[in-house]
Order: C-alpha cells, then sequence, then structure tokens
C-alpha cells in the first residue's frame, strides 16, 4: 500500500539510522499497518537485504488519519457508531431543534415550539403557552342539584351512605342521625324533599344507624344496625311514610339480623345480610312478612357467606359478596322457601383472579360485577347460565388508587357506563364496558373539581337515566350530576408541573381541554 520511498546515504550509527517517510495519503484508515524496511550497503552494492519482522506502526501517525475528520462526508457517521451521550446539549446550537415527531416518522411536528415561547402538542399553531389539540372524548361531570345537611328541607342528611329509587322517588339514609329522607325528582335539577322517617318519630323506634335501604314499589325497607333490625315502611305517600313492619333480631323467628350490612327487594321478596347469614322474607303483605328461609354460612353447602357485605338481586338470581371469604355466591330463590346454591366463585379460581376482599356486587342483565378492594379490581362476570360463572374481564383499578389504598364502596350502571366509587380516593371513576372484554376509562371525577365538592368519601350510587346519584358520607350530602362528554388533552400518572419544580395538583389518569 501507499508509495516506496527510497533514500541514500543515509547515516547509520551502530546499527541505529532515522528516517522519515510519506506512504502518501487513503493509508491509514483504521486497520493495523506495518512497514518493510530494505538496506544496501552502498560500498559492497549488491541485492537489497530486508529487514525482519516488519516494523508495526504505533498509534502516533493516526494522526495523519484524524487531521482527515474534517472532511467526511455526510452520512458517514451513522447512529450506530456514535458513542451513548456522545453529543450533549451544548453541542446542538440554539433553535437547531423547534419541533418532534413521532417514532414512526408519519407526524413530523407533534410536538411544536414558537419563537414567542409557545408549545403546541398535536396543534401546528399554538394560541397559549401550552396547547394540546385534539384528544379522546372522556366524561366529565356537570352539577343538576346538591342537597346539604342543614340546606332547607334536608335537615338530616349527616353521614349518607346509601340511595335507592323507585320511579321518580328516591330515598337517601343518614347513619349519623337515624333517618332516611324521601325526595321527589321529577326535576332532577330541582328535587323537592317530599318526606322523611326517623328514629322516634312517628311510630319509627328502630332505625339507630341505618346502613342501607331498599325501595320497591311504595315499599321502603331500611337495615339499621344500631337496632338489629330492618324497618319496613310504604311510601305511596312520601310525605306520610306509614310503618308497615320491623323485623328484629331474636324476635319472632328472626333470629339471623345481628348487625344487618345489606337488604334489597325484589318483587315480594325481601333479603337481608346480617351476621353470617342471608335472610330471606316475603313482604307481599308487609304488614305481615313471612320468614322464608335463611342461608347460613357452614350449613346445607354454603360454605362462603361469612359475614356477607352485598347483595344484588335480579329476578330470581340472588349474588352474595363475602368480603372474608373473598368470594361471590349465586343463589336461585325464585322459590325462596327452597333457594338452591347454582356456583361459589373464590379468589384464585380458574380466571377468578381478583377476588381478594370481595365487597361490592351488581347485575345488569347477564352480567355480574365484582368490586374487590384488597385486589384493586372489578371483574365482569358472564351470568347468562349461573350455574357456570364465566369471567369476562378485569378492571385494573391500581393506576387510580395506588399499590396500597384499597377499597370499593359502590358500583352503578347505566348502558355502556359502570360507576365506581373510591371512598379513599374521594373519587368515582366512569369506566366504558361497551366492549366487555375491553373497558376503557372515560372519567375520574374528584372531590373539589368541576365545581363537584360533595364527594367526599362516595359511598351509595345509582343512575337515574344517565344523571348519576352519589351520597358523599363525609360531605353530609348528596349530588346530582350528569356525565357530559369532553376531548380529553393529557393522561397523566404523577404530579406534573409546568414553570414550577413544586407541582401541588394531584395527578390525575384523564384531563379536559380547558383547565
Amino acid at each position: 500500500m501507499g508509495f516506496s520511498t527510497s533514500l541514500y546515504d543515509v547515516p547509520v550509527t551502530e546499527g541505529l539510522f532515522t528516517v522519515e517517510v510519506d506512504p502518501g495519503a487513503g493509508v491509514f484508515t483504521g486497520p493495523p499497518r506495518w512497514l518493510e524496511i530494505r538496506t544496501i550497503n552502498a560500498m559492497l552494492g549488491g541485492n537489497p537485504v530486508i529487514l525482519a519482522p516488519r516494523q508495526s506502526l504505533t498509534p502516533t501517525p493516526y494522526s495523519i488519519w484524524a487531521g482527515s475528520a474534517e472532511a467526511v462526508p455526510p452520512g458517514a457517521i451513522s447512529t450506530e457508531m456514535l458513542a451513548s451521550s456522545a453529543i450533549t446539549a451544548d453541542k446542538i446550537a440554539p433553535g437547531a431543534v423547534s419541533q418532534l415527531g413521532t417514532p414512526d416518522g408519519l407526524v413530523p411536528g407533534a410536538v411544536q415550539v414558537t419563537n414567542d415561547r409557545r408549545m403546541g402538542i398535536d396543534t401546528a399553531s399554538p394560541a397559549a403557552t401550552l396547547h394540546v389539540g385534539g384528544g379522546v372524548p372522556v366524561l366529565l361531570p356537570e352539577v343538576l342539584f346538591v342537597a346539604r345537611d342543614g340546606d332547607p328541607s334536608y335537615s338530616r342528611l349527616g353521614g349518607p351512605s346509601a340511595v335507592a329509587s323507585s320511579g321518580s322517588l328516591l330515598a337517601v339514609n343518614s347513619v349519623n342521625e337515624n333517618a332516611a329522607t324521601l325526595v321527589n325528582l321529577s326535576n332532577p335539577s330541582a328535587p323537592d324533599a317530599v318526606g322523611r322517617t326517623a328514629n322516634g318519630v312517628g311510630g319509627f323506634s328502630d332505625l339507630s344507624s341505618p346502613v342501607d335501604l331498599a325501595l320497591e314499589g311504595s315499599l321502603l325497607a331500611v337495615a339499621a344496625q344500631g337496632s338489629h333490625a330492618v324497618t319496613l315502611a310504604t311510601v305511596s305517600d312520601p310525605a306520610v311514610p306509614v310503618l308497615r313492619a320491623v323485623l328484629k333480631n331474636g324476635v319472632g323467628g328472626f333470629d339471623y339480623l345481628f348487625n344487618p350490612r345489606s337488604v334489597v327487594l325484589g318483587g315480594n321478596l325481601l333479603a337481608v345480610a346480617a351476621g353470617s347469614a342471608v335472610t330471606l322474607v316475603d313482604v307481599s303483605n308487609p304488614s305481615s312478612p313471612v320468614l322464608r328461609s335463611v342461608l347460613r354460612n357452614g350449613f346445607d353447602g354454603y360454605n362462603d357467606l361469612a359475614e356477607p357485605r352485598d347483595l344484588a338481586l335480579s329476578g330470581g338470581l340472588l349474588a352474595v359478596a363475602s368480603k372474608p371469604d373473598d368470594a361471590v355466591t349465586l343463589v336461585n330463590v325464585s322459590n325462596p322457601s327452597s333457594p338452591q346454591l347454582l356456583a361459589t366463585m373464590r379468589d384464585g379460581d380458574p380466571g377468578f383472579r381478583n377476588l381478594n376482599g370481595a365487597e361490592v356486587v351488581l347485575i345488569s342483565g347477564s352480567t355480574l360485577f365484582i368490586a374487590a378492594g384488597v385486589d384493586r379490581a372489578i371483574t365482569l362476570v358472564d351470568i347468562s347460565s349461573p350455574a357456570n360463572p364465566s369471567p369476562i374481564a378485569t378492571i385494573d383499578l391500581t393506576p387510580l388508587v395506588g399499590p396500597e389504598v384499597a377499597g370499593v364502596s359502590g358500583l352503578a350502571v347505566s348502558g355502556n357506563l359502570l360507576a365506581v366509587s373510591l371512598p379513599f380516593l374521594n373519587t368515582v371513576a366512569l369506566n366504558d364496558f361497551g366492549d366487555p372484554a375491553k373497558p376503557v376509562l372515560k372519567g375520574q371525577w374528584r372531590n373539589g373539581f368541576h365545581e363537584v365538592n360533595t364527594l367526599h368519601e362516595p359511598v351509595g350510587m345509582l343512575f337515574l337515566g344517565s344523571d348519576l346519584v352519589v351520597a358523599g358520607y363525609r360531605s353530609d350530602a348528596f349530588s346530582i350530576l350528569r356525565p357530559v362528554e369532553r376531548p380529553a388533552s393529557m393522561a397523566v400518572d404523577h404530579f406534573v408541573g409546568m414553570g414550577t419544580t413544586a407541582p401541588m395538583g394531584p395527578p390525575c389518569m384523564l384531563c379536559e381541554t380547558s383547565w
């Protein structure tokens, strides 16, 4: 390679000599190089003698190659040739980067920065310091009505935990004030409080700490833990509720009503979850209720009814959630005198991996919803064949509640929309299950945002058409909220600061465009 160089009359001292050679350009390109030397004794003549071995060239001559680096042609250095962190911020000229594209290169200017310090995301012409365009639709709350304890006609709303409705009549309990308020919802923007049942008033004497209630037609059932009783009243005229009967623990054969937690009404059937049992009662004549049967934990195959937390009743199908047993039991109660155990879903059973702390159940059509607080999940189950329930999908609540916070206090369904109350976060989450196998988070309503200030520990909920009624236990109030669709601009998992190193706002999964 290179040129051969001949030098004459080179002085030699004790076998050593020094010369300068120039092999020419393009020789030192990176691979190893050796120098071959031939010598001739000028006085003796003869053929050249090749010195062996050839001389390995040390790195010093590579400075010759380095000198040509400024002439590197465009594209000669690939991404793979660059060392990690080789290009730092001080090597990028100001203004050299003013937009970012998507990784696939299909959208070259997904993020834009203008000379007047405006940033646009999904918009080429930002109109504000931060302008986010596009976005998927989300649901925001429009406040239709709020009733607080102490408002005119709402003097006993302290600690509401349950709501129930029938037609245009709404019933709201008050755990702290031992009462239940009846509200006319003919106009959901201006409901009227029309009546009340209160402990110690009008013959009602067993309403101490009413924790749940049910309303079917004109029949109201109120479960009171402090009284260990369920009170039945007719509200044909809600201004004058009429006491019909009291089912009291230890009285008249009702021996399993200690500490009632949940009540449901369906047709002529009343079901009460209390202690470690579920009591089935015929209320076709509410003035003379008839005990039909008792489902007791540990008897007749019912081995997962320890401290049942919640009940759901649809037609002749009863679902019972047991938090201690991490299980939900399905029972055919078409004949309440002879109920039939259909199936039990336990945490860890095939397909049921998120029932740890099962505490709320809801039936909508052929779908059963199970909320498990410990697992922070909602499981959707196909119960079209209730003897063979089949899991459909699981909604993971961890992105909303975090890895440690647990607890779901209520579920409500309207069409394809599922509302989930998260009391520890003062939040109601809305999920679209139009595709049951792939539920989608559509809204996250937090207390103190969007002019909603009555979601401090939301508990009981129900839909009235598309409007959601929510009882805020520590807000001492209930509210009627209408989901309104808006484009979302941002999805955030953690605190985000813009123009500040100490962001104060809470994180959100979905944020709307107007702040």
